[in-house]
């Protein structure tokens, strides 16, 4: 194992006798009391104004009542070992199609 550098040793020894000649603190804490502009703003007592939330946009996109839950989780239990079935389930059905294995179409309903 390599030593360490004399110059580390050096100064982490005048670190130490520093750190251990400096006064401590002593007495109670002072109150801290706002003296300027710039402490009454960051102060954690300085007023507030209430919060306002602006309403979300109408969106065609949000979902007002949920699917049947059962079909998804059915949906989902068809692929047990995900990504691999998948891919194995577009085979068979390129297949069926009477299309090359690479050229499934794809389950999205996009365009290749």
């Amino acid at each position: 194992m390599r030593p360490a550098h004399p110059i580390f040793l050096t100064t982490t020894a005048v670190a130490a006798l520093a750190a251990l000649s400096l006064p401590a603190q002593s007495g109670t804490p002072a109150q801290a009391t706002p003296s300027t502009a710039a402490d009454k703003v960051f102060s954690p007592s300085a007023p507030t104004l209430p919060l306002r939330h602006q309403p979300l946009a109408a969106s065609g996109a949000i979902v007002a009542q949920p699917g049947d839950w059962k079909a998804a989780n059915a949906a989902v239990a068809e692929f047990p070992r995900g990504h691999a079935d998948v891919l194995k389930w577009e085979k068979a059905r390129a297949a069926a199609a009477g299309q090359p294995a690479g050229m499934a179409a794809p389950s999205h309903g996009g365009q290749p």
